[in-house]
């Protein structure tokens, strides 16, 4: 018996602006993760109906495809657009509860990237930065120790500033907080248009497994490049050993 993932999110925007966000490689990099090129051509794309419908089909584990339609639809009154994921093909069995209940709490996450990024850089690309790493121990523990190596409070609530002094620092306003068993989260947009992102810890950490840690940053600027390179080199230097105990 399979099944689906099915999520709706109103974001600013036409529906140009939003398929460019969603059904190319710049856009998708702006609020997700980095991505190849996109084209209808492309062996995953299996519905290319620009600028309202896409299908992507992609064999991601145990011989099983998981297609990824995305939906725009338009507001009555314009400015904005509702987006639909339905994320389709979850097998039977607990290995599946698994990848069915993370990808539901990550891809809610990430729709929130979504409208962040279409409301504060609508048109513009991101450069995409993702320094993490795989520590032992329950979800609460590393969100704990996450948040006292970047120097904040592991119990911020949207609206609040975000004021990151370690590292390289950041600091911008928490936009909005997920801390579930599994899945803890700020996601933020910096001062001064310098970008988003979003500092995650992600796993229960149970039975053994290890929880990963992150921050995901999409920045603009000149010195974009150089401030991801700086973050991932703090991170990979404070985090060695919980890496290095973990493995």
């Amino acid at each position: 018996m399979s099944r689906s993932i099915d999520l709706s999110i109103e974001v600013p925007g036409t529906p140009e602006e939003v398929w460019q966000a969603i059904a190319t490689a710049e856009g998708m990099s702006s609020w997700f993760m980095p991505v190849p090129a996109i084209s209808p051509r492309d062996e995953i794309v299996s519905v290319w109906e620009p600028p309202h419908r896409v299908v992507f089909d992609a064999p991601v584990m145990r011989g099983s495809v998981l297609a990824q339609e995305w939906t725009i639809s338009p507001v009555d009154g314009g400015g904005s657009c509702v987006v639909r994921l339905v994320q389709s093909g979850f097998g039977a069995g607990e290995e599946w509860d698994d990848d069915y209940n993370g990808m539901t709490g990550g891809w809610g996450i990430f729709l929130e990237s979504l409208r962040l990024h279409l409301s504060r850089f609508r048109g513009r690309s991101a450069t995409c930065v993702i320094p993490m790493a795989s520590v032992p121990g329950t979800s609460e523990r590393a969100w704990s120790e996450l948040c006292a190596a970047l120097g904040i409070s592991a119990s911020l609530g949207a609206g609040d500033r975000l004021s990151v002094e370690s590292g390289p620092g950041l600091h911008g306003v928490v936009e909005s907080v997920t801390l579930t068993g599994a899945v803890h989260t700020y996601l933020f947009a910096l001062d001064d248009g310098l970008g988003t992102g979003f500092v995650a810890c992600e796993g229960r950490g149970d039975n053994g497994d290890n929880v990963t840690i992150c921050l995901y940053l999409y920045l603009y600027g000149p010195d974009a490049a150089a401030f991801g390179a700086a973050w991932t080199a703090w991170f990979e230097e404070s985090f060695r050993s919980q890496v290095s105990a973990a493995q």
